[in-house]
């Protein structure tokens, strides 16, 4: 049993590392994509 939980725990926190990476990403890729239209306008 307890070699079960230590497997979830590290799922969750493989799982939210994931998420928080692809969330970084999706930042990135809109900043970035704001600082091209900003370029743009100039």
């Amino acid at each position: 049993m307890e070699r079960f939980l230590q497997k979830k725990k590290n799922g969750i926190l493989g799982g939210l590392a994931l998420n928080f990476l692809g969330f970084l990403k999706t930042l990135f890729g809109i900043s970035r994509f704001f600082n091209v239209k900003s370029c743009q306008r100039k």
